[in-house]
């Protein structure tokens, strides 16, 4: 796991670093956020085997709002605003505001 500067983790924050975790700087993870780098493949029978992950990124300049999740294989560009209760399941470009469950862009800026 990789930590930038001037990063805040607010209370009750999840980091589930099975794989790498790269947040840059100027990022604040507000209440209840959680980054999750692992799944389960439900085709599996094998519960050893339905475990699978990948990484997650976080840009520079990112707030991330109370409650936030924020799935495996995930990469957040630079200055951008998650909404509070958001679910992240796909990449975000820089320069944006994103909400909802599944989270998607709401705005964009320069």
């Amino acid at each position: 796991m990789k930590i930038g500067n001037n990063v805040a983790l607010n209370n009750n924050v999840y980091i589930n670093a099975t794989y790498p975790i790269t947040i840059g700087d100027d990022v604040a993870l507000s209440d209840g956020v959680k980054l999750i780098t692992i799944s389960l493949d439900l085709t599996k029978s094998n519960n050893h085997d339905r475990h699978y992950g990948e990484s997650i990124r976080i840009g520079d300049n990112v707030q991330v709002g109370a409650g936030t999740i924020v799935l495996q294989g995930v990469t957040v560009g630079d200055n951008v605003m998650i909404g509070a209760g958001s679910v992240v399941t796909k990449d975000i470009p820089s320069n944006c505001v994103v909400v909802g469950s599944p989270a998607r862009v709401i705005k964009k800026y320069n």
